[in-house]
């Protein structure tokens, strides 16, 4: 993702990529890379407040998205389902 990543800013994800505007869900906000098929996470801190966030806000975390034409054949294991190795 050309160096972008955890810990990198707004700002710089905003320069390597055209992204889309701040979205929110789950209690944290999130920026979409389509192109990419990922998503970076800003965490809780700006949850309602979305459009301020700042180009200092750095990425916790980042999500890898199935492509849209993709349907998953089966749903995931529940926890308690899953075998123990």
């Amino acid at each position: 993702a050309q160096g972008v990543g955890v810990g990198s800013t707004y700002a710089e994800l905003r320069r390597a990529y055209g992204t889309r505007p701040p979205g929110q869900g789950e209690g944290a906000v999130y920026v979409a890379v389509p192109e990419l098929q990922m998503s970076f996470c800003f965490g809780s801190d700006y949850y309602g407040r979305r459009l301020e966030l700042p180009d200092a806000a750095k990425v916790t975390a980042v999500l890898l998205l199935p492509p849209p034409d993709v349907a998953a054949a089966e749903p995931l294991p529940r926890p308690s389902q899953t075998p123990q190795l």
